[in-house]
């Protein structure tokens, strides 16, 4: 089966930045999802192919939806006063 990279990296790009925003450590946050180290650092670098009960996981974990982990992060413009 062939992977679907695009879909790989932005997925791993969500991980990172709410492991981050939630200020755990890899370790921590294998832990939660009942994962390994090296399992989390291959997600969050697009290395690893991931099952759909790993992103119901992390879903919960971050409090969003699969969806969410699997769509494309686009921050907010910054809001300048005039």
């Amino acid at each position: 089966m062939k992977r679907n990279q695009p879909l790989l990296d932005i997925i791993g790009e969500n991980v990172k930045r709410l492991r981050i925003q939630n200020e755990w450590d890899q370790d921590e946050l294998a832990i939660l999802v009942g994962l390994t180290f090296s399992y989390i650092t291959k997600i969050e670098n697009g290395k690893r192919d991931i099952k759909t009960s790993t992103l119901a996981a992390f879903a919960d974990v971050f409090k969003v939806s699969i969806e969410y982990l699997c769509t494309k992060y686009i921050p907010p413009p910054d809001v300048q006063d005039n």
